[in-house]
């Protein structure tokens, strides 16, 4: 981006230095920085006292997060199930799909990216004045919400996909600073801190700096609440299932559902045009690529399509270059999907049926036998992912975002109102209509539920809607007669909505994570063992290898 290549340059106007630091060691931090680096500050007294100090000090910190976009998107899809390699991938993307990373050579490994995000943050935290108060407030404490909903975003990617991460919230910069010890924390350890540090910024809005690129900054900041949210979710994931945890959870997302006004709209769909199944209408796309007019983004990382122009992403080439492509397996489940739509010459509506799901249209370019690309022979069946074509990658949208409440629902207890969200989209019809939701699982009234109890939400219809027609009228697309008890009516919507967040956010970055969330709740490895070992023609080995959670990180480079 060139706007922020420039603010990057001007950042030095006020004294703000940002680290290039190699963060390797947990036992302790003699080499948490690269004590070679001549951008190292050996002393600083300088405090951020003005807007320019901390807007220009922030967007410096999100060039540092450009340079974890990659890194997300690939650590959460190739070592899952949706993604797969090719004959022409690099060694090291198949080293990663094929879990066989080497920790002394594979980029993957590295974490000082991370880490200089971390530590770029804890500058800004320490250094900004929040003391200053102005017409009665105090301005900065909105800036102060922003990097700590960043460093917690990055040290909950560093937890998620390593095991483990060094936690320290003050800034290194000294060479005596690199040598100090900081505790080493694991998932469990790492979410309590976070959810301790954010509570307090959980309703802090974030000041409106304008736009960067048609941008509006203030959907390139990670959102609290959403994090917050996620943060439950991992917690309930790894205590048993603690009821309150899931609860705050809906609560955080039912809280931004509510202040964002965020629905899911008929309109942001891939629709057939007629009953004939001939042509469609793609306005699904639009809400993903574009970061200028889409109200779909609540958190992206905005790239350059070149690095003349600022940091930018090599997705799109490796898709193009047919180094990434999709899974039999992704493929497969939108081919099993049945669209539905409305035959209105029948009275009652009828639908009329139409195999797949219209969203794989708007991820990958099908391909055919003996499609060459760039002098390259695509395989049978293969495909070019579409997806990363335009240079950004979501973090947080709102299909994302009712994905993520309809899981906690479930999980509490709730599976035919996490369903709803899914097949019908939560309004004030739908929580009244006891043949879509289920009359107990709406007592005793809780104000994430009832916040869809007003006009705002008259037009929210199902996630699944966006590829799959009119899901409400849909006769295929229901809980079966056959589950009889809620614990297994629990298990099919669970099903159900890992299906939907393959079919609405695959290959962004979150899949392995997911099935890793998932697999906690059931207390089985085998659930997301089984699930990426069928990409893989060496089935038995990745199974048995991933029954072992502790295989489920990679090896952090020394």
């Amino acid at each position: 981006m060139k706007n922020l290549k420039i603010m990057k340059r001007a950042i030095s106007i006020f004294t703000i230095i940002f680290f290039v630091g190699s963060i390797t060691l947990f036992t302790s931090c003699q080499d948490l920085l690269d004590t070679e680096s001549n951008r190292v500050m050996l002393s600083d007294d300088n405090v951020l006292n003005s807007p320019n100090d901390t807007v220009y000090s922030i967007i410096g910190i999100l060039t540092k997060v450009q340079k974890l976009s990659d890194k997300y998107v690939l650590l959460g899809e190739l070592r899952a199930d949706l993604m797969n390699v090719t004959s022409y991938s690099k060694s090291e993307l198949r080293d990663l799909n094929n879990f066989e990373v080497d920790s002394a050579t594979s980029s993957f490994c590295n974490v000082k990216d991370f880490y200089a995000v971390i530590n770029n943050c804890n500058y800004f935290i320490q250094k900004v004045d929040t003391n200053i108060v102005t017409l009665g407030t105090k301005p900065f404490v909105k800036e102060i919400a922003i990097v700590k909903s960043i460093r917690a975003w990055t040290y909950l990617q560093l937890v998620l996909n390593y095991g483990k991460a060094t936690y320290f919230e003050k800034p290194l910069i000294t060479i005596n600073d690199g040598k100090e010890s900081f505790p080493v924390y694991d998932l469990q350890q790492i979410v309590d801190a976070l959810i301790l540090d954010l509570t307090p910024y959980a309703d802090v809005e974030y000041p409106k700096y304008g736009s960067i690129n048609g941008v509006e900054c203030i959907r390139l900041f990670v959102n609290t609440k959403f994090l917050l949210g996620d943060l439950y979710l991992w917690k309930a994931s790894m205590n048993g299932g603690n009821l309150s945890d899931y609860e705050q959870a809906a609560t955080y997302y039912g809280s931004l559902i509510k202040s964002g006004q965020y629905i899911v709209q008929s309109s942001d769909a891939i629709k057939w045009s007629s009953i004939y199944f001939t042509s469609y209408n793609n306005s699904w796309s639009n809400i993903l690529y574009s970061s200028t007019g889409s109200n779909e983004l609540i958190t992206t990382i905005k790239l350059s399509s070149s690095v003349i122009n600022g940091v930018s992403s090599s997705l799109a080439d490796l898709s193009s270059n047919y180094e990434l492509t999709t899974s039999k397996q992704f493929e497969d489940l939108f081919a099993k999907q049945m669209y539905s739509f409305p035959n209105t010459a029948k009275n009652p509506v009828i639908p009329a049926y139409f195999v797949g799901d219209l969203r794989l249209s708007g991820t990958i370019n099908s391909t055919i036998d003996g499609y060459s690309i760039n002098g390259r022979l695509l395989e049978t069946g293969s495909s070019i992912i579409s997806k990363y074509s335009h240079y950004n990658v979501n973090v947080f949208r709102i299909g994302l975002l009712y994905l993520r409440y309809a899981e906690a629902l479930n999980r509490l207890g709730k599976p035919s109102l996490a369903f709803a969200v899914l097949k019908y989209g939560l309004s004030p019809a739908t929580l009244t209509d006891v043949k879509k939701i289920t009359a107990r699982e709406l007592t005793p009234v809780k104000t994430y539920i009832s916040v869809f109890n007003n006009s705002s939400f008259v037009n929210n219809v199902g996630v699944h809607n966006r590829g799959c027609g009119s899901s409400e009228i849909n006769k295929l697309y229901v809980i079966p007669l056959t589950v009889t008890n809620k614990t297994d009516s629990i298990l099919f919507v669970e099903d159900a909505i890992s299906d939907e967040l393959a079919l609405e956010t695959g290959l962004e970055g979150n899949r392995f994570h997911d099935l890793m969330r998932i697999s906690n709740y059931r207390n089985s490895p085998a659930y997301l063992a089984q699930k990426v070992a069928a990409k893989h023609t060496d089935y038995n080995r990745i199974y048995n290898l991933l029954l072992d959670n502790k295989n489920w990180f990679l090896p952090i480079k020394k």
